[in-house]
């Protein structure tokens, strides 16, 4: 298999503030030079994959639309395996060769020792003195759930409310200061940048349940960044996680996080459904969440990999988000081979 080194993300986040820069030019560069490439046009690109960066459909859009580009509209980007954070989940034929990978966390190990270290920390529940909390950009446009969800938060004491400010590129210094470190925070609302791992992080590692509702699509970073730190994600629709990293996560969603519908959201406050999980439950996820850390993480370059030798050959032990990505592409192009 062959990979293809295009920063499809990078380039299409810098053409998006870049006005001068046309935003097909790179992509559309590197498809005349693939389209030269012997190795690439004998099979039409099955067997090459690329990252994406970005959630799928900000490459699947419409001519003259603003918003992303239409480089896997391209009959050769739709034949590669793409692997990306999100898939297409409503156009089968766009999606049969995506693969969902976990949103990259702040945490990357060196060794399995700090695999474990971290797998410890998200297991420690003496802290977790906030029942439930919810962080993420105000975003007044996105109303629906996610504003309901944030109005309902700021009125309760058992729920923090961490609002993301600013924006990568501008000085943080005043927003980093607001936030209150190791002083209580159960019940506050809290404003605070969220570009850098403290606030996010020990925010959902003092909480025992993390809401996540949709933004601009269906998944959230921050799911990931909850379970690194223990906290037992709320998803609203199965699209949020379950049905998108199936390679990654156990096939039972319910063993490590709640799915709540937003139909029981009109008839119930959804603070008051978590009250009733029972403690045994809680104790269970979270161990659940302990279990699966290992496959969603991206452990450090500089990681030393023990292995076992055996008749089927060398396997690699403890294998990461990187290791599984892996083993998909390949599983993926094998089933593609007939085509």
């Amino acid at each position: 298999m062959f990979y293809v080194p295009f920063y499809a993300g990078m380039d299409l986040s810098y053409s998006m503030t870049h006005r001068s820069v046309k935003k097909e030019a790179h992509y559309v560069e590197l498809l005349t030079w693939l389209r030269e490439q012997y190795f690439f046009t004998r099979r039409g690109g099955l067997d090459h994959f690329i990252t994406l960066g970005r959630i799928a459909l900000d490459f699947r859009r419409p001519r003259g639309d603003s918003w992303g580009t239409q480089m896997l509209l391209h009959p050769e980007f739709q034949n590669m395996v793409k692997l990306t954070v999100e898939r297409d989940g409503g156009t089968p034929a766009f999606s049969k060769n995506e693969i969902a990978i976990p949103y990259p966390t702040y945490y990357h190990a060196r060794s399995d020792r700090q695999v474990e270290d971290v797998v410890s920390w998200a297991l420690q529940s003496h802290q977790r003195s906030v029942f439930v909390a919810l962080a993420g950009i105000r975003k007044q446009r996105l109303g629906g759930i996610r504003e309901k969800l944030m109005r309902d938060c700021e009125s309760d004491g058992r729920c923090t409310l961490l609002i993301c400010e600013g924006h990568e590129g501008v000085n943080q210094t005043d927003l980093d200061t607001r936030y209150p470190g190791n002083l209580p925070i159960a019940g506050h609302n809290l404003h605070t940048s969220c570009n850098y791992p403290s606030a996010p992080l020990d925010t959902f590692h003092r909480s025992q349940f993390c809401l996540q509702p949709p933004g601009d699509s269906p998944t959230r970073r921050s799911f990931f960044d909850a379970l690194v730190a223990g906290c037992i994600p709320v998803i609203f629709k199965p699209t949020a996680a379950w049905t998108q990293y199936i390679s990654f996560l156990p096939e039972n969603g319910e063993s490590f996080s709640i799915l709540i519908p937003f139909s029981k959201l009109r008839k119930d406050n959804v603070i008051d459904m978590l009250t009733r999980i029972p403690q045994t439950q809680i104790v269970a996820m979270r161990a659940k969440i302990g279990e699966l850390l290992p496959r969603i993480l991206y452990a450090h370059v500089a990681r030393k990999y023990p292995s076992t030798s055996g008749a089927n050959g060398t396997v690699m032990e403890n294998p990461d988000a990187f290791d599984l990505a892996l083993v998909e592409v390949h599983n993926l192009m094998k089933r593609n081979e007939g085509k």
